[in-house]
């Protein structure tokens, strides 16, 4: 939820009732749960079902995850820190 903080506070400014807002930062950040509970089902099961059987491939599985993980976030760093930096 940390990157649509400005998505929900918007979203619930513009409802009738503040109990409307509750509710639907509520069902958003269970949604934001739900997602990411999900996510890390799908990346955790083939790494669990492969772990005793396919050690090698296991590790190999988990290198290529944790080699994407690392990419991404590298990517997300180079896109956003020269805005930042151009703030301060």
């Amino acid at each position: 939820m940390a990157g649509s903080a400005a998505l929900i506070v918007l979203t619930a400014a513009t409802l009738e009732s503040p109990w409307w807002g509750v509710a639907y930062i509520l069902v958003f950040g269970l949604g934001s749960v739900a997602g990411m509970a999900l996510l890390s089902c799908i990346i955790a099961v083939p790494l669990t079902l492969t772990a005793s059987a396919l050690t090698v491939a296991n590790r190999a599985l988990q290198v290529i995850v944790g080699m994407a993980t690392a990419a991404i976030g590298l990517h997300i760093l180079v896109e956003r820190v020269p805005s930042l930096l151009a703030v301060i």
